[in-house]
């Protein structure tokens, strides 16, 4: 298995020399050999520290995203786009949390459509975009940093339900020039997906502050 820099994964085992267990994620940040056999990962704890920065061999890890994309239009997967999302009929809604220290904070939010086309939202490793990939949402174990549980209610599946189509996908860009959310929208109203302090976040109304951010449309 070839991973790419930036790429996302997850430890295939527990890796105790490091303190690390079965399933935490992390990212590609270097390639250490030419023969993609080794990589230096990051990981990065429920504070937003990197709590790992070290070399891992390819067996121990497995890749859960394609690697970003250019970031002047933040990180994407290559298989979609936001415009995928435009006119589509969600199967589907789930989102991703991490449960630590009696704090629930989002991960992901993942729609299926019934087209079978799966758009995954999330914070870009960057600390600021945005990231659109595909791939698959499940509950898993963090060891000594919590769990991560996948709900099906609440914002924003209550805009994103079964059956509703999205009308309308606007990509939010800072003044960097980087795409740091979405506002989407479908017949049952409007709900906002950005990342904001390298921490995603899922709501109805755009706070003030984030709003002062954007690039006018």
């Amino acid at each position: 298995m070839t991973l790419e820099l930036l790429q996302v994964v997850r430890l295939a085992r527990d890796v105790p020399e490091f303190g690390l267990r079965a399933g935490t994620v992390g990212t590609v940040v270097d390639l250490l050999r030419g023969d993609g056999t080794a990589y230096e990962v990051e990981v990065v704890g429920p504070d937003g520290r990197a709590v790992f920065l070290g070399a891992l061999s390819a067996a121990d890890l497995v890749a859960e995203a394609a690697p970003a994309e250019t970031p002047s239009t933040g990180h994407l997967d290559r298989a979609v786009k936001w415009s995928d999302l435009l006119g589509r009929t969600v199967a589907t809604c789930r989102v991703e949390e991490h449960v630590f220290d009696a704090r629930t904070k989002p991960l992901h939010v993942g729609l299926t459509f019934t087209d079978g086309l799966i758009i995954t939202l999330g914070a870009a490793s960057d600390g600021q975009s945005l990231q659109l990939a595909s791939e698959h949402l499940r509950d898993y174990d963090m060891g000594e940093y919590g769990v991560v549980n996948v709900r099906e209610h609440g914002t924003p599946c209550d805009v994103l339900a079964p059956g509703e189509t999205i009308r309308r996908a606007h990509p939010l860009v800072d003044e960097d020039r980087l795409t740091i959310g979405l506002h989407i929208t479908s017949d049952a109203g409007e709900v906002y997906v950005y990342n904001w302090g390298d921490e995603l976040f899922i709501e109805r109304e755009l706070p003030s502050v984030v709003r002062e951010a954007l690039v006018p449309a």
